[in-house]
């Protein structure tokens, strides 16, 4: 991916879980004043994606390359395959979900604090 690449949008479907195999891609949310809030930067070794997948929901949040970066991509079914033979790393990824919420919620609620 080149850099600057948007790889979905908040709101975009979820098909696909992605591993940072070399570079830097930032997360971004909305937040109440439609403008867009940096809540995570991730490098080699990180993964995105998996809230859409195990929640099957639409994406909640933007994720764009910072530098020219490789991905790794397992699509949606392979990866709940996975999770359906190793129930410890579905409980892992559900961890990490929970992790990333707060986080998320966390920088909104500091972005409207800073906005008073």
């Amino acid at each position: 991916c080149v850099e600057g690449q948007t790889i979905f949008e908040e709101g975009d479907p979820g098909d696909k879980l992605y591993f940072v195999d070399r570079g830097e891609v930032e997360v971004l949310i909305r937040n109440p004043a439609g403008g867009e809030r940096r809540v995570a930067l991730l490098r080699d070794g990180d993964y995105f994606g998996e809230i859409a997948l195990l929640e099957d929901v639409p994406r909640t949040a933007t994720v764009r390359t910072r530098v020219p970066s490789t991905l790794l991509v397992l699509d949606r079914k392979r990866f709940l395959d996975l999770l359906q033979a190793a129930p410890d790393l579905r409980a892992a990824f559900e961890r990490g979900v929970e992790d990333r919420r707060r986080a998320n919620l966390a920088v909104l609620a500091e972005t409207v604090r800073a906005d008073r």
